[in-house]
């Protein structure tokens, strides 16, 4: 399979337009934002592989791909170019760590062939070449063929032009490479754009989704500004850009050839300090843009250079802004990071599912451990500081700073370790993974975020919010409210024995003990009234709905009983055979009993 990707024509100026505030972690996805579609990682990723190309010999499975720089050109140039020339040494180089930024984080190993005392052959599945007349800046073919002799998978430059005639670390130079790298492989752009060179671009036409920028995917054309991200652009390819692979894409080179698991598997440091031995997981020139894709260890992001403040997430697919940049460093989907270290500036870190290690750095930080048993690192003894608890939030003063610290365990001074004390409920948010979250005897405020979690309130009245996925919504003691992020007319439930299904068009929660249902546009759904012995099986059906699934219930009979401000004789239909169809618009719904 073969097609062009002439708008590498990258060289066409990218309209700025009016730069987006809004970071969008992996976590908020989906849905409309601002106006305009916002599609999950996962649907990212089938844009990006809208192609359905690829090296492998099937879906998630690893490939090895030959490539090797071209030392003589073809006799005629893909693309209607001209004026071969070779690569340079710098272009080379460039072009190595590229590939080697892809076989870090999916399972294609790219092995070089050269001929026989030389830097260049012509006989590999992948080859790298540059022409200084016609066409865009760069282009690339997808791959198909694996014989040298076939134009697929190749890589042109133009060597003529000043972006990209000497490749490095954050210039537009390093970045095209790593750009048509990804189309050799089998990725697409975002959007159906790029087809036709010099087509000048502008991300309100032309990019179909929210997502569509280099903050998400090198595959993009359009600037990180317009997703609320900032590398410092600059007109004319001046600026700085991502020198691997992004969120977007290390997902979509995972989807063709599986996750690389052998990747910095021990205990990584990325950031200052980097211990990952790749250019683009460290500082260069006092700067950083990258996305982490790390299969083990104990893992640090060390942000301790920087006295500019910032966020720190250590949340898989999330978004840091450190060093004076906006969403510059990013934690792939599947990549777990358990430790930050924070510079002399003020950060908000906020962590993982995991057991967190927090480092402050003198700042008057802000930190969040979410999930699992954390420890927040500070640098004088205990006498040193007063530690103040108001609920589950600890203001620790001393030293120097203000530290502000929620849902941590541990607090690590330079003469002893000590647990920490809080007095209130949790509010506490899970990952993108399966997460268990169990509350205190306050009350709590519990949120799933993706996976199939299981969320118990314990004592209390607390607030649950199961996020997408089949969550299990277990209210416990106190008055319970479970939130959803849906309309009312978006769900249907159903009564199993005591409990309830809760159930969208993509996900089916459970709620075990829950006395309300909160919707996005603010209705409440009262189920204590739901609990009498005879109490009926309750369907709201969303409004201006054709057809519904059919529903089977066990016993001889079903009930149906519909109910508003006035009580409503109920509707018996004997059997437990055939699907029912149900067309009413009466729930029990009930005030909002906290306001």
């Amino acid at each position: 399979m073969r097609a062009f990707d002439v708008a590498g024509s990258e060289g066409a100026p990218v309209l700025i337009d009016e730069p987006q505030t809004l970071i969008v972690n992996a976590d908020d996805r989906g849905g409309r934002i601002v106006g305009r579609p916002s599609l999950t990682v996962g649907q990212a990723v089938d844009r990006l592989l809208s192609y359905d190309a690829s090296w492998s010999a099937g879906t998630g499975q690893p490939a090895v791909v030959t490539f090797a720089f071209r030392g003589v050109g073809p006799t005629t140039i893909p693309g209607g170019v001209t004026e071969f020339t070779p690569f340079s040494d710098s272009q080379i180089q460039g072009a190595l760590l590229a590939l080697t930024a892809w076989s870090d984080v999916a399972g294609i190993i790219f092995e070089r062939v050269q001929d026989p005392g030389s830097e260049y052959s012509s006989d590999a599945s992948i080859l790298f070449g540059g022409f200084q007349r016609g066409g865009a800046a760069a282009f690339a073919l997808l791959p198909g063929s694996a014989a040298a002799v076939s134009d697929d998978g190749d890589v042109w430059l133009n060597t003529t032009n000043p972006g990209i005639f000497q490749p490095m670390m954050m210039n537009y130079g390093q970045f095209i490479l790593v750009h048509e790298i990804g189309h050799a492989i089998g990725l697409a752009h975002p959007g159906a754009y790029g087809l036709q060179a010099g087509e000048t671009l502008n991300y309100d036409s032309h990019a179909e989704y929210v997502e569509d920028s280099r903050q998400y995917t090198v595959m993009s054309y359009f600037s990180e500004q317009r997703t609320g991200a900032d590398y410092r652009y600059a007109p004319n390819f001046s600026g700085l850009y991502p020198s691997a692979p992004q969120m977007d894409d290390i997902a979509a080179a995972q989807r063709l050839y599986g996750a690389n698991m052998t990747t910095r598997t021990g205990d990584t440091v990325y950031g200052f300090n980097a211990t990952a031995d790749r250019p683009w997981l460290g500082v260069w020139g006092g700067e950083m843009i990258f996305c982490v894709w790390d299969a083990g260890g104990i893992d640090t992001l060390d942000m301790s250079g920087f006295i500019d403040g910032g966020v720190i997430d250590l949340r898989q697919g999330a978004f840091s802004s450190v060093g004076g940049m906006i969403g510059n460093v990013s934690i792939a989907v599947g990549a777990v990071i358990e430790n930050a270290i924070g510079g002399s500036g003020r950060e908000v870190m906020r962590g993982n599912a995991v057991d967190n290690r927090f480092v402050t750095g003198g700042g008057n930080d802000e930190i969040d451990g979410g999930l699992g048993i954390d420890t927040v690192v500070l640098s004088g003894v205990l006498s040193d500081y007063t530690v103040q608890w108001t609920g589950q939030t600890g203001l620790i003063t001393g030293y120097g700073q203000q530290v502000a610290v929620r849902n941590i365990e541990f607090l690590q001074f330079a003469d002893r370790l000590v647990a920490a004390a809080p007095v209130g409920g949790l509010s506490i948010q899970g990952d993108l993974t399966d997460n268990l979250i169990i509350g205190t005897t306050f009350a709590d405020m519990l949120g799933g975020a993706g996976g199939h979690d299981v969320l118990d309130g314990g004592v209390g009245d607390d607030i649950l919010r199961g996020g997408s996925g089949n969550d299990t919504l277990r209210g416990g003691e106190g008055i319970d409210i479970v939130e959803v992020s849906g309309d009312y007319g978006d769900h249907v439930l159903l009564r199993d024995g005591d409990d309830f299904i809760l159930k969208t068009m993509d996900d089916r929660d459970r709620l075990i003990g829950v006395e309300f249902v909160r919707f996005a546009d603010g209705r409440m759904l009262d189920l204590l009234r739901m609990y009498a012995d005879d109490g009926p099986l309750v369907l709201p059906m969303p409004p201006h709905k054709d057809t519904m699934e059919p529903l089977v219930l066990p016993g001889p009979d079903l009930t149906l009983a519909a109910r508003g401000k006035h009580a409503a004789d109920p509707l018996v239909i004997p059997g437990p055979h055939g699907p029912v169809l149900l067309d009413i618009d009466l729930h029990p719904f009930a005030p909002d009993p906290w306001g």
